[in-house]
């Protein structure tokens, strides 16, 4: 049987309409736990959440910090403008714009948090994701980066990349254990500011993300934490070429402790 998940989305003109959808799909037999809803006012989407019991606002901030989804989302919501997501993890900025190449949606994370890895659970991550010691990256020290979902950072060469094959059982297992709730970021410098990803997605189901817009962000926090760039600085970092969905993320980091702006352009799925 085919374990793969899908995700379905509408956008409606009006509460009433969101409203109506969503007593549709409750009515057929769906959990209103595994549905999300995006509203630009945040009052109103908590309020929306308590009466349809839905999973927003957690969901909502699930999504923006996972970035690809709902900045794909948002990206189609030109006239609305900026947003501020209310998540339990604190604000989430996104802004829509209308550029040469279509529509780009901006989030910007909370401020990220990066911290180290016992020595025991970095054997186990890098046994699960069939890594060996001498597969890293030196100048990428392998790290937690946190940017509202916790996300590792393993750096590799662009080979290691381009063969990975991990254990999912055993990842799967890892995440849970540690409370990792997103992805795991693989990632490869290939020049200064470019780098390529490749994120593992085991609690969601999906064995690679193909756009994880949270994990650019948590990769933008690690490596001004680290010193590995000079703020403030632009990064881009390709990610989907290995599911065959390549596309473009674009990380600017700024000066101190704040959050980082990850941009990408929306593609409507048909």
């Amino acid at each position: 049987m085919d374990s793969k998940k899908t995700a379905v989305f509408g956008i409606y003109s009006s509460i009433g309409e969101a409203e109506r959808a969503v007593d549709s799909l409750v009515h057929a037999g769906f959990d209103p736990r595994a549905v999300s809803v995006l509203l630009p006012n945040p009052d109103s989407l908590t309020e929306f959440a308590h009466e349809k019991h839905t999973k927003a606002p957690e969901g909502t901030a699930t999504g923006a910090t996972t970035g690809g989804v709902v900045g794909g989302v948002l990206g189609l919501l030109v006239g609305v403008g900026a947003l501020t997501l209310d998540s339990p993890v604190g604000p989430i900025q996104v802004t829509t714009a209308d550029g040469p190449d279509g529509i780009m949606a901006t989030l910007v994370s909370v401020p990220p948090v990066v911290t180290d890895l016992p020595n025991s659970t970095t054997a186990a991550l890098l046994a699960a994701l069939r890594i060996a010691d001498g597969d890293l990256d030196p100048r990428l020290p392998l790290r937690v980066s946190f940017s509202g979902n916790h996300h590792p950072i393993v750096g590799v060469p662009l080979a290691v990349l381009d063969r990975l094959d991990y254990d999912q059982p055993a990842l799967t297992s890892l995440m849970a254990e540690n409370g990792w709730a997103a992805t795991v970021a693989v990632v490869a410098r290939i020049a200064d500011a470019e780098f390529e990803a490749r994120n593992p997605f085991p609690p969601g189901g999906v064995r690679e993300d193909p756009a994880t817009g949270s994990a650019a962000a948590a990769l933008g926090g690690y490596l001004r934490a680290l010193g590995l760039v000079v703020p403030p600085a632009r990064i881009i970092v390709r990610q989907g070429r290995h599911v065959g969905r390549p596309g473009l993320l674009t990380v600017d980091i700024p000066a101190g402790d704040g959050g980082i702006a990850v941009s990408g352009r929306a593609v409507p799925m048909r």
